[in-house]
């Protein structure tokens, strides 16, 4: 199933005056698996996330807001703000949405090894707050 299609119509928009923050303008529906068991996730409208923090020197190979990884990202924030799973296996998620949306496979592999290294360092060094819902 190609994800892309089936949330296609996913409604974000970019926060003003910010350079990554975008807001979720209507609930967001997404089950996962963890352990063997669905876990149904709402994202709730008004969830403001950074999306898929790409440095600027990987900009080349994925746009911050790029289709094949923003449900990637999403799926991903929501987990890391809500913290319902460890920060291993919210990162797994990531990876397997990613795959679902039909991302190119070398470009997955360094999202998602970017996305090891930035979640690990903002979870125990960072004292930015990222996420909040309205």
């Amino acid at each position: 199933m190609d994800l892309n299609k089936k949330y296609s119509q996913v409604k974000i928009s970019p926060l003003p005056w910010t350079e990554r923050k975008w807001v979720l303008l209507s609930n967001f529906f997404y089950t996962i698996k963890s352990q063997g068991k669905p876990i149904r996730l709402k994202i709730p409208k008004g969830f403001k996330f950074d999306g898929a923090s790409v440095p600027r020197l990987f900009h080349i190979i994925s746009a911050p807001m790029a289709t094949d990884s923003i449900i990637a990202a999403l799926v991903h924030d929501w987990l890391f703000h809500t913290k319902q799973l460890s920060l291993c296996e919210s990162n797994e998620v990531f990876n397997e949405v990613l795959i679902l949306c039909n991302c190119w496979n070398a470009k997955r592999i360094i999202m998602f090894l970017w996305l090891k290294a930035w979640s690990w360092y903002v979870r125990y060094f960072s004292k930015e707050i990222i996420f909040t819902i309205d």
